[in-house]
């Protein structure tokens, strides 16, 4: 009676009921076999023509009674369905029939895979290019037709069909050889043909990414049977070769999920081969060291651990080994077409500039110099904002071959100090103080007339702004919230869609001198606001201030900082308040409890305003503000300037400090 209610759950259209199926199966065999009684059952539902919701409970319990009962005869009276589960309409019937494949194997060996290796390979084969008769379906033509009438030049059918679509049970059958070789493990290597190999590269540049994934997946279990043959001395050189170019391929790719597949078979590629030729390090060393950086968290932390587990602390050394090699493939990288890669790429140039060795970098130093230029004008933030510090780290390490650039690293920097991103004007402050210490005087005359022209320009501030946008409180559809401005249907209606993850619209890339993009034009950049401006002045004071040289002339700047925050007729006056109110400590330590005592009394109004704030935010840097200043220039003074400034704020003061 069990096996049926069991039975009946996993035959269920609700995947919840299907998964207490298997739950309950479980709980069963452990009690005892019952492969005697739903083995006919289980082969009746795959054989006979059921919804795919049945098929796909009776796989997940197959595969639990080939495990359970090593001696069952399920898995041979399974094995000749799977080519036409392969073959499903369902991915989830056709991923779980390559599992079940996988659990044969490894019951069986090698010779479950022998039976139906011929299906599998014919499967990629017959399924590499795309389905003819989809790209000529009715949609898609008058799709093509529609576009040649708006926009009035032919269009190329294949860049309308997506690229996910159009190759059916291609990466179902991928997936059912990795399955295969894990279940067979160092056994699969008679399998590994040249056939086999050849069929498997040309997957691994599919135009599908999913495919790509899969292969190298893949790849990462064919790698793992090579042990075998490398004891035996059938492992040639030019094979370890062609997969490590593979490798690197899919260390490149601009999918980050087919760059972590391709981690995931480089880590398996060092750990099985041990001692790795110097050739091999060549080809992968570039890539790997790129993905140290890689903004997915994933790539990046993967990466870290199988660099360190390769190099053995000698990253450094194998890097100046291989500098062109690296430097040249990161210039590569600087011009992909995924933001993310460039910005890993500034990341990583930076890099080079602090951690290798000046006599070993500065043959290439124009070269990365000009890449981070080029890459200081891209449209994505985060590009810019990496490029930005690069070249900041890049003029300290390198004052003389930077000299020739640094009136348009300067320029650079300045725009990036009053880009709307609160991050980007952050690192910009950080950029330009690093080339004021480098450079002195000449920089700083240029930087000190720009803090004189932006600091005062909050009392220039609109009471409305363009970063504010007026919200329509009317149900918007599919719940997303619209704005008044954009509510006309025109601006929504025959657009072009993109799938989830798509990197279309791309994000354009920076241009080189020869071109006609500078630095701040661009589709995606917000034009800043006055207060942003000043903002990003009070970061660059507490970067300047640091530095101890120039103090007087940072203290002569507090007093139009001060006035500043009078003005508090905009919104986003809180936020420029919070910056104030984080930064004054720094600037109050660099200038020495002297120095500060003097310009203290024009800020107390402002701290206390902040206490009593609405923002909690601003609440809590005006606390943490007013403590540490107490700490610098001592409590007694501190509450004598704050009384005579103000008794009101004595009971607030007090409270803080108590």
């Amino acid at each position: 009676m069990a096996e049926k209610e069991i039975l009946e759950k996993l035959c269920s259209h609700q995947k919840l009921d299907r998964d207490k199926g298997v739950d309950e199966l479980k709980a069963l065999l452990q009690g005892g076999s019952t492969e005697n009684k739903m083995t006919p059952s289980i082969l009746s539902t795959l054989k006979t023509g059921s919804t795919w919701e049945a098929k796909h409970g009776c796989l997940m319990a197959a595969q639990l009674l080939i495990e359970h009962d090593k001696s069952t005869s399920l898995d041979s009276e399974i094995l000749p369905l799977l080519p036409q589960l392969l073959e499903d309409n369902e991915p989830r019937v056709r991923l779980s029939a390559g599992e079940v494949l996988g659990c044969i194997c490894r019951v069986r060996g090698p010779a479950a895979f022998e039976q139906i290796k011929g299906t599998i390979v014919s499967g990629i084969t017959s399924y590499l290019e795309r389905d003819a008769n989809a790209t000529q379906s009715e949609e898609v033509k008058q799709l093509a037709d529609k576009l040649i009438q708006e926009q009035g030049v032919p269009c190329d059918v294949a860049n309308i069909f997506h690229d996910t679509a159009g190759w059916k049970a291609l990466e179902s059958y991928m997936n059912a050889l990795k399955y295969a070789a894990e279940g067979c493990g160092s056994k699969f290597h008679p399998h590994i043909t040249q056939d086999l190999l050849q069929l498997l590269f040309r997957t691994l540049s599919h135009t599908n990414r999913f495919v790509r994934e899969t292969a190298f997946y893949v790849l990462a279990a064919i790698v793992l049977c090579l042990e075998q043959l490398k004891q035996q001395g059938s492992v040639s050189s030019d094979l370890l070769t062609l997969i490590a170019k593979s490798l690197a391929l899919g260390l490149s790719d601009n999918w980050s999920q087919v760059r972590m597949a391709a981690c995931v078979a480089t880590r398996q590629f060092f750990t099985t081969m041990g001692s790795v030729d110097a050739v091999y390090l060549d080809i992968l060393i570039p890539a790997m060291c790129l993905n140290r950086y890689y903004v997915a968290e994933g790539v990046r932390v993967y990466s870290q651990q199988t660099w360190l587990t390769v190099t053995k602390n000698q990253g450094v050394h194998l890097v100046e080994e291989r500098i062109s090699s690296v430097v040249a493939f990161y210039v590569a990288q600087s011009s992909a077409d995924n933001h993310a890669v460039r910005e890993a790429a500034c990341a990583c140039i930076a890099e080079l500039g602090s951690k290798v060795s000046k006599d070993i970098l500065s043959p290439h130093v124009a070269k990365l110099l000009s890449t981070l230029l080029v890459c200081f004008k891209d449209e994505c933030w985060p590009v810019r904002d990496a490029a930005c510090l690069a070249c900041g780290n890049f003029v300290s390490c390198f004052p003389a071959e930077c000299l020739p650039k640094w009136e348009e690293i300067l320029s650079l920097c300045l725009i990036n100090l009053e880009d709307s991103i609160s991050s980007i004007r952050q690192g910009a402050a950080i950029s330009v103080a690093q080339m004021i210490q480098t450079y002195g005087d000449d920089v700083f005359e240029n930087v000190l007339s720009i803090l004189k022209t932006r600091l005062p320009l909050v009392k220039d501030q609109p009471q409305e702004d363009m970063s504010q946008s007026v919200y329509d409180d009317s149900p918007a559809t599919f719940g997303v919230v619209k704005r008044v401005h954009d509510n006309d249907p025109r601006l929504h209606s025959d657009q072009q869609m993109y799938s989830c993850g798509s990197l279309a619209p791309k994000m354009r890339k920076g241009r080189s001198d020869t071109g006609e993009m500078t630095g701040g034009e661009s589709l995606f950049q917000k034009t800043a606001q006055p207060w942003e401006k000043s903002e990003g002045c009070i970061h660059l004071l507490a970067e300047i201030v640091k530095l101890k040289t120039y103090n007087s002339q940072v203290a002569s700047l507090l007093p139009i900082l001060a006035e500043m925050t009078r003005y508090k007729h905009y919104a986003h006056h809180r936020g420029y308040f919070e910056t104030m109110l984080k930064l004054l400590p720094v600037i109050a330590q660099s200038l020495g409890k002297k120095e500060f005592k003097k310009h203290f009394d024009i800020f107390i109004d402002a701290i206390f305003y902040s206490i009593s704030c609405d923002s909690a935010l601003v609440q809590a840097a005006a606390t943490d503000c007013i403590i540490q200043l107490t700490q610098i220039i001592g409590k007694m003074i501190t509450r004598g300037r704050i009384e005579q400034h103000n008794m009101r704020y004595l009971d607030a003061f007090d409270k803080i400090v108590r």
